[in-house]
Formats: C-alpha cells, structure tokens, sequence
C-alpha cells in the first residue's frame, strides 16, 4: 500500500479518536465502509501505529473502542486485553454490547 493510502487511513483515525468526527454526526463512516476499511488497511500495513494509537490513554476509551471493533487481525485481541486492564467495566460492557 502506498504511503498516501496510509496518510489518509492514519488521519481518519485520529479524527475520530480526537473527537473531530463521529459516527453519529458522520455515518458515512459505517454506512460506506470507510472506518473499517481505513482499520484494516492499518491492521495490514501499520499495525504499529495503530496499536501505539488505541493504547494511548490520552484519547477518550469510547473512542478508542470504536476503532477495536473494526479490526480484525490477532492484535486485536491483545489490544483488548490491554483496554480490559485500564478500564475493565467499560471495555466488558462495549464488549457485550458487541456480541
């Protein structure tokens, strides 16, 4: 993938973690795909990044979380089992809501 391709994915994510866009005010992000399409390109092509990303406990968990649900790659797991440790209450609860 190319370094744009990754620029762009990178930037989407960030703008959801900070809090600038949403999937409420903004469900083109579901709707289209292009949350979990930028996730799992960063899953293949950054999974350094990312994980750095959803363990930064300066971003919002909630936020954070929206990003988990749509990887699908085995560090997933080990990301929520991090995520569990900070805030095992809420990171249950998304879970479940998920299931």
């Amino acid at each position: 993938m190319g370094t744009r391709a990754v620029g762009s994915d990178r930037k989407l994510v960030l703008d959801l973690i900070e809090g600038r866009l949403d999937t409420i005010r903004n469900p083109e992000l579901r709707q289209d795909d292009l949350l979990y399409l930028a996730v799992r390109r960063l899953e293949l092509d950054d999974s350094t990044w990312l994980r750095i990303q959803l363990s930064d406990r300066s971003y919002a968990l909630a936020m954070r979380l929206e990003i988990l649900v749509n990887m699908r790659s085995p560090i997933r797991k080990d990301i929520t089992a991090a995520l569990l440790i900070e805030d095992p209450v809420q990171v249950q609860q998304f879970i479940n809501h998920q299931e």
